[in-house]
């Protein structure tokens, strides 16, 4: 009859420390998220309300957000994965792939201009306007009147060697007619070039807009074009380059920062439990555990 009691308490006592310490640790982690708001009375909050991460959101808002941002998705870190070999590989049989599936295709260059802008004609006059200025401007740089004028009084020179007219055509003579050709050729280019020009830009450029892709696609082949490769020089020359300045005006670390902020406290439980819910869980049966060995040392002790 002695002995019974002994028995019950040495059942009870792991027990009971079991369920305290598995339902301590189930509260806690509860309390991480739980309450989503303050509770009040009167002017009186209770404490622990809300939970942790509510209360403290904004600061886990911006520390996730400079975590990410500043040691995760660096920009040696995004290089790595863009540029590496499976990366431009994927690339490259899209690329393929892409190439394949169009060597067909009869859609012009101003349809498909015109699909994505919805104004392919203007697009093609504000062109041939840059293409025209650019042409005049580069005709003024080289001086075209100078060279022509050079041109003209080598000729000279050279039909006059050995006749009469040789001594006749001194080089104050040809300094003169270059001059006066010079300034005649770069006024009349200054004065009428836009005219004559303008209109040639404009239909070489119509021309071109009227190819189908297909046929530029063919006939760049054709001559040698590695297409494949020019496109993978330009991904990696834009991701070698221009990775870091993208990532200044993107700012993750801010975005990642008012995403957190503006999502709902449910919403950032329901998906830390998905994340970390069998680490969670074990928190809560590590309690239990604790719970049951320190009963039992009740006992010993």
């Amino acid at each position: 009859m002695l002995l019974m009691p002994f028995q019950i308490e040495f059942i009870t006592a792991p027990l009971i420390g079991t369920v305290i310490g598995y339902f301590t640790n189930y509260l806690a982690v509860k309390m991480l998220f739980r309450p989503y708001n303050p509770i009040k009375i009167g002017r009186f909050t209770l404490p622990f309300t809300p939970g942790i991460i509510p209360k403290g959101k904004p600061r886990l808002a911006s520390a996730i957000g400079k975590a990410v941002g500043s040691s995760l998705l660096t920009e040696e870190a995004l290089q790595e994965t863009l540029l590496s070999e499976e990366m431009l590989e994927s690339i490259g049989t899209s690329i393929d792939s892409w190439l394949d599936n169009n060597r067909d295709n009869s859609t012009s260059l101003r349809a498909l201009l015109d699909s994505f802008t919805g104004s392919a004609d203007s697009m093609i006059d504000g062109a041939s306007d840059l293409i025209t200025e650019k042409i005049l401007k580069k005709a003024d740089e080289f001086g075209i009147g100078r060279i022509v004028a050079e041109q003209v009084s080598r000729v000279i020179r050279e039909k006059t060697q050995g006749t009469m007219l040789q001594m006749m055509v001194t080089d104050n003579l040809l300094e003169n007619i270059s001059g006066h050709v010079s300034s005649a050729i770069d006024g009349y280019i200054a004065e009428h070039g836009d005219e004559l020009v303008r209109p040639k830009v404009k239909d070489e450029t119509a021309k071109f807009m009227d190819r189908t892709g297909g046929s530029m696609i063919v006939s760049a082949e054709k001559h040698g074009a590695d297409i494949r490769g020019m496109i993978l020089k330009i991904y990696i020359r834009a991701v070698s380059s221009g990775l870091g300045g993208a990532l200044e005006k993107i700012n993750i670390p801010a975005i990642i920062e008012k995403k957190i902020n503006s999502m709902d406290m449910k919403e950032i439980e329901e998906l830390t439990f998905s994340v970390m819910k069998k680490e969670l869980d074990a928190i809560v049966w590590l309690g239990g555990v604790i719970g049951f060995i320190l009963g039992l040392f009740n006992l010993l002790f």
